[in-house]
């Protein structure tokens, strides 16, 4: 099979799944020319507020996992199922070395290690309060994780062996990272994946709901803010994706915008949402 065929048969994978849960085009959220209008006429924070976000990322994420343990996000029970579809070119009953990149507390990893308890299994995440977290996890279930304290944006910081892993998440990290410094994160990933290995990306789509709630004066450039605890968040465009993958030495095998909703029942509220997610195999 060639490599197009291969590219329309896992997207034709996608679209047969995720219409589960939500649905996936080519295409992200439409925005009015009013709403682009005012985003794009809200100022940007200064040069000096870009540099102390910049300076802090690290501590506001170790307040962050100080501050929530491992209460805040839940473990994603629903990748099994996913993770397969998508990526029908894994066989996932072999030995494989398996890295959460940007880890946090483990929500991917903890649920692979119960389907796929064969796989090798590493984990790291810029806070150290979330890989103590992890740790304190795996210990108390006898589950051996390598892990290490790592700023995926240093390329010098080499933790682990260069190309040994197989399969890799990165599942809402490079949207915590400054635009500038995306393209080094990936590429300092890529030399943790074996030639052939496969990364899956999940991500904020720009204009998703979160994005249109953010007030002016957390704008920090065009599609990134900072939330409230300062942490950073920034909202791609499905082509911005493709590019850093491809300049880091990947090949695209899908990429799309996944369209769905989160609902407040009490509030009986339904907020639409989107984001982007990828796979991608290393050259």
């Amino acid at each position: 099979m060639d490599e197009q065929s291969n590219q329309e048969s896992a997207t034709a994978a996608a679209s047969s799944f995720f219409c589960k849960r939500g649905y996936i085009t080519e295409d992200g959220i439409e925005v009015s020319n009013e709403e682009l209008e005012r985003l794009s006429n809200q100022p940007c924070l200064n040069q000096a507020w870009n540099e102390k976000l910049e300076r802090e990322a690290q501590k506001n994420w170790d307040k962050f996992y100080n501050r929530n343990n491992d209460k805040f996000f839940k473990d994603r029970h629903w990748a099994k199922e996913e993770l397969e579809e998508v990526c029908s070119h894994i066989n996932f009953t072999a030995p494989i070395k398996y890295l959460e990149a940007g880890c946090g507390v483990g929500n991917m990893l903890f649920p692979l290690s119960e389907w796929y308890p064969h796989w090798e299994f590493y984990g790291f995440d810029f806070s150290k309060n979330a890989v103590r977290l992890l740790e304190e996890r795996a210990a108390n279930i006898n589950l051996k994780v390598k892990t290490a304290v790592v700023d995926l944006t240093v390329a010098e910081q080499i933790p682990f062996e260069s190309n040994i892993i197989d399969f890799a998440t990165l599942i809402f990290v490079i949207s915590a990272i400054h635009p500038e410094k995306q393209l080094q994160a990936i590429k300092n990933l890529a030399s943790f994946i074996k030639s052939g290995g496969t990364v899956v990306f999940r991500d904020y789509a720009a204009y998703d709901h979160a994005m249109m709630r953010f007030k002016p004066e957390n704008k920090i450039q065009e599609r990134f803010y900072k939330r409230a605890d300062w942490t950073l968040a920034y909202y791609f465009h499905r082509s911005e994706v493709i590019s850093l993958f491809e300049e880091a030495g990947f090949n695209v095998k899908s990429c799309l915008y996944y369209h769905t909703y989160t609902e407040n029942r009490q509030m009986q509220m339904k907020v639409d949402r989107a984001f982007i997610q990828g796979v991608f195999v290393k050259k």
